[in-house]
């Protein structure tokens, strides 16, 4: 999705793909500024999702009692390809309740690691580690579901490995509410981007922060 790796005898290089026009380097917006060193907590599930596919290995704790759509959400992506994590942030926003628009944003953190390696490196002993802020809006439907895209991208920290110079955009889609719907705690969808993710990948986002 955001860069291919591509392995030449025992050397891994990383070619980051566009698509559309990305944003260059500057000043993250407002509302992604976050201690991105710092991950909302991990616990093992103790409970069943809708869709088992797109549940994560460990679940992040979840806010309660939030109303509406509004707030912070958090999931997470094993992605083969890449041999790495893509940790979705997603803080959404619905300016007006009477109407359907929504806005906010989108952090994009990714690091090199097998599947057991799920929360992201203290040390920058892996191959790529970084974060991608994006601007994103969405909407919502009639039938409860959502989706949220990012509509531009900004570098926002590198830690590890090749910097990122091209990427392309992140797109929720088809995001479901999971539990009985009064106080929504889990969104399960597809993350997808027009470049390698093009089907989707399952992902549960759980509501990390009521705003």
């Amino acid at each position: 999705m955001k860069h291919v790796a591509t392995i030449l005898g025992s050397a891994l290089s990383l070619v980051m793909l566009a698509c559309g026009a990305g944003s260059p380097e500057g000043a993250e917006p407002a509302a992604a500024r976050e201690d991105l060193h710092e991950s909302a907590p991990l616990t093992v599930r103790d409970e069943p999702v809708a869709d088992e596919a797109a549940a994560p290995r460990v679940g992040f704790v979840a806010a309660r009692d939030c109303e509406g759509i509004a707030g912070t959400w958090r999931g997470q992506v094993y992605s083969e390809v890449h041999g790495g994590y893509y940790e979705f942030t997603a803080q959404i926003a619905q300016p007006d309740l009477a109407r359907a628009e929504l806005t906010g944003t989108i952090v994009a953190r990714s690091w090199q690691g097998s599947d057991e390696e799920v929360a992201p490196p203290e040390t920058c002993d892996t191959g790529f580690h970084w974060t991608v802020l994006e601007d994103a809006a969405g909407s919502l439907r009639e039938d409860g579901s959502l989706s949220f895209a990012a509509t531009t991208w900004r570098v926002g920290e590198h830690f590890c490995g090749d910097r990122v110079t091209r990427y392309s955009l992140d797109q929720l889609e088809d995001l479901r509410p999971v539990g009985d719907g009064v106080h929504t705690t889990a969104l399960s969808g597809v993350v997808k981007d027009p470049v390698i993710w093009t089907d989707g990948l399952p992902i549960e986002l759980t509501r990390i922060a009521c705003e």
